[in-house]
């Protein structure tokens, strides 16, 4: 595994940050026959921003409650896969995968948007904090897997699930 990563990060001025990551790489590794070939991680680059902003919406007793959001979006590489033996797989009537091309074949690139609203309440001996989260609100990923489809006698791929919100509450002390 070998490349390169780059960062511009802003820490919270006035409630304002952000962070912008790149990164270009290669993950490959040599199989028993000798070949270099990708992994399955392989996906050569991914690109992140991520920028959020705090609002004070009351104060007591020296304790400020904050509002807030932020974003994380991301460009990110396809992932390598191993194409499926169409010919072998119809023969033995399940997915046979063509180990020949061991992740030869990639997804195509992927854009994720997640955004999150918070509000933050401060006590004097703890710390509460609603959250909304939203993830993948574009519904893209990558397939969790590909078979071989016996009834449609053709390659099937199932994909990731799509956007997922999530609210939570988190108490520190």
């Amino acid at each position: 595994n070998y490349g390169i990563d780059m960062v511009i990060e802003r820490y919270a001025n006035k409630g304002l940050y952000y962070m912008i990551n790149a990164s270009v790489y290669e993950s490959n590794y040599t199989d028993g026959n000798g070949v270099v070939r990708s992994t399955e991680f392989d996906q050569n680059f991914n690109i992140k921003f991520l920028a959020g902003k705090e609002y004070i919406v009351g104060e007591k007793k020296g304790k400020r409650n904050f509002v807030g959001w932020n974003t994380n979006l991301a460009y990110v590489g396809g992932r390598p896969y191993t194409p499926i033996d169409i010919n072998q797989s119809i023969l033995e009537q399940e997915t046979v995968y063509n180990e020949q091309l061991a992740y030869t074949q990639n997804e195509d690139n992927l854009l994720f948007l997640d955004v999150t609203f918070t509000y933050k309440i401060n006590k004097p001996n703890r710390t509460g904090i609603w959250s909304l989260q939203i993830k993948n609100l574009f519904s893209n990923g990558n397939a969790i897997y590909r078979e071989y489809d016996s009834v449609l006698n053709k390659e099937v791929t199932i994909p990731s699930s799509s956007f997922f919100p999530n609210l939570s509450y988190r108490l520190e002390f």
